[in-house]
């Protein structure tokens, strides 16, 4: 489970376009790991989430575009929006155990937004791939 994280990105595009983004948000996840025999498992979860972003773009003058979740918005020398995501998200890798407490895996994922808005203009999302993991313990 991931109880609460904190994540703040400012970078620069090839044009000189800033952007900082600052999200807070909350996830928490569900599974379990079922042994399918002596070096392979299956582990299905089962994650909810929420999170809120501020966005900020500045751009050296006024005529530059961005896109966001596949609509452009013209942005000026300081634009802000407000994200807002309510999301669930299902994975289920099965798993390769090559030594005692390591770990890799693959398998399918499906993530789809229940909210998610920019500024009030609504946009759910939905995905559905496949992901790995590594992982280990002491």
């Amino acid at each position: 489970m991931r109880p609460h994280f904190f994540r703040y990105t400012d970078s620069v595009s090839g044009n000189g376009v800033n952007v900082d983004v600052t999200t807070v948000g909350v996830t928490g996840r569900l599974g379990q790991n079922v042994w399918l025999g002596g070096r392979v498992s299956f582990w299905p979860k089962l994650a909810v989430g929420i999170w809120h972003s501020w966005i900020h773009y500045s751009a050296p003058r006024d005529g530059f575009t961005v896109t966001i979740d596949g609509k452009t918005v013209p942005i000026g020398p300081s634009t802000r929006f407000k994200e807002d995501t309510l999301f669930i998200e299902l994975q289920a890798p099965f798993l390769f155990h090559v030594a005692p407490h390591f770990f890799v895996g693959i398998g399918p994922d499906a993530y789809v937004d229940v909210l998610h808005s920019v500024d009030s203009v609504r946009n759910l999302r939905r995905f559905v791939g496949a992901s790995s993991t590594v992982g280990g313990w002491f």
